[in-house]
């Protein structure tokens, strides 16, 4: 009953102030999209009303009659990325099967638009930022502190709505790590940079405990980054080293005995780890679908369709198989062209957040917003390095962040465009007034001396 009152609450609350401005209803949706407050319930009534999809259109919608629906720049690539699926449905042998799956991702496309249309101020951008991480850090923090102390080192596989199976959400917390960090280092008070440090180390832990190896080669990324993206690094090395010091400790022998499977992928065939063996063979395959249908795929999301029929183990590792890999996803999905595109997004992301941070040593304005683009930054290394082993090119969370990094461009130069506040000019101090003389004093001066002679 008390989890009913809450979500209805806010649902009160965001619906109020997504009729005032189109950008609130894109926090709105963010929050339905990320928090799932209709699995959190223990009624199925918020489900049925399909509330994502309906404040989405209410976004969409603001965002069209006010005049703020625009497409420029990496607006233009997403839509070319989006029909060039379109295509590989069309031409897909499983056209049926492949296009509920592109209209999902076509709604990702389009809150990634309302994204680069509604966020224009370092604002905006931070804002976002805090919805995406209170919205699914929240739970996800709460397990990784919980388990942390109830049970140390133990083993979390829950499946999570968004994410999906261990390794995605390994991928995801670690994302949402890098996320949280930023929001720590450029919080303007003491709790809320203390906050954001506890939520870090939570979904840190939650991210480690699924016992994921892509998620393990993730988070090696991630320390490097953060270490290379602090300001104070000496600060930042030592805190890195409390958190390893902590969560090593507790982490089990079975932990590391899975992570030393890793260097076993050059092996011989009878040593090697079966799951390792089986996305050796699964990447194969994608690659074989690659070069039968190299200009569109076998169709967008369409790899355990059809992955029976270009099986050459003949069913060794099971039938209907997934991809286990974004890059080798979208490679056998939508082809040469979808790859070099999807290869494009991601180096231009990173080129502008790069940017962002070299405008910010010359403009000072621009050292918050550099903060917010180095946690992107680093969010999205998390993905490309941790999606390499987990199917996650249709993820709303990555596609976010590839938007997000964009958007810290557009801000960064509307910053830069404004004049620079002018430093307040010296007011030279106003000369004293002169003293009245006295009238007893002035009878008793003699006239010459009071003109002067």
């Amino acid at each position: 009953m008390l989890r009913s009152l809450l979500v209805f609450g806010a649902i009160i609350v965001g619906l109020r102030y997504s009729l005032k401005d189109p950008f609130y209803a894109l926090l709105f949706y963010l929050w339905f999209a990320y928090f799932r407050p209709q699995e959190w319930l223990w009624s199925d009534f918020l489900s049925s009303l399909a509330p994502s999809m309906l404040v989405g259109i209410l976004a969409l919608v603001g965002t069209v009659l006010r005049g703020r629906f625009s497409v420029s720049g990496a607006g233009w690539f997403l839509l070319l990325f989006l029909l060039h699926g379109f295509v590989s449905v069309l031409a897909s042998t499983v056209p049926g099967s492949a296009w509920p799956y592109w209209v999902d991702f076509a709604k990702v496309c389009v809150m990634g638009l309302l994204m680069l249309s509604l966020i224009t101020t370092e604002w905006h951008l931070r804002t976002t930022m805090l919805t995406i991480a209170a919205s699914l850090g929240f739970e996800g923090a709460k397990q990784g502190l919980v388990e942390f102390v109830r049970h140390p080192g133990a083993s979390n596989m829950n499946p999570w709505p968004m994410l999906g199976d261990n390794n995605g959400v390994a991928v995801g917390m670690l994302m949402l790590t890098a996320i949280t960090i930023a929001l720590s280092r450029t919080a303007t008070n003491v709790w809320e940079r203390r906050t954001a440090g506890v939520m870090a180390f939570g979904v840190l832990y939650r991210g480690l405990s699924t016992y994921s190896r892509g998620g393990f080669l993730a988070s090696a990324v991630l320390l490097m980054h953060f270490l290379m993206r602090a300001r104070r690094r000496v600060v930042a090395m030592l805190a890195a080293a409390v958190a390893a010091v902590i969560i090593v400790n507790v982490l089990p022998d079975a932990f590391w005995e899975r992570m030393d499977t890793i260097p076993s992928v050059g092996a011989t065939r009878e040593t090697d780890d079966q799951s390792i063996l089986g996305r050796l063979h699964f990447w194969s395959v994608a690659a074989d679908m690659a070069a039968d249908r190299p200009l569109t795929g076998v169709g967008l999301n369409a790899y355990n369709f059809v992955y029976d029929n270009y099986d050459t183990s003949h069913g060794a590792f099971g039938r209907g198989r997934s991809v286990h890999s974004s890059w080798f996803g979208i490679l056998a999905e939508l082809g040469y062209p979808g790859i070099l595109l999807f290869i494009g997004l991601c180096v231009g992301a990173l080129l502008t957040t790069l940017g962002v941070r070299r405008r910010a040593r010359r403009d000072p304005r621009l050292t918050t917003l550099a903060d917010l683009a180095a946690g992107l930054e680093g969010a999205l290394l998390v993905f490309l390095v941790g999606g390499a082993f987990v199917p996650m090119q249709y993820n709303e969370m990555a596609w976010h962040v590839i938007v997000l990094c964009f958007v810290t461009g557009r801000v960064a130069a509307r910053i830069s465009a404004r004049p620079p506040a002018d430093p307040p000019v010296p007011v030279p101090a106003a000369a004293a007034p002169a003293r009245a003389v006295p009238p007893r004093v002035a009878a008793r001066v003699p006239l010459a001396r009071r003109s002067g002679r």
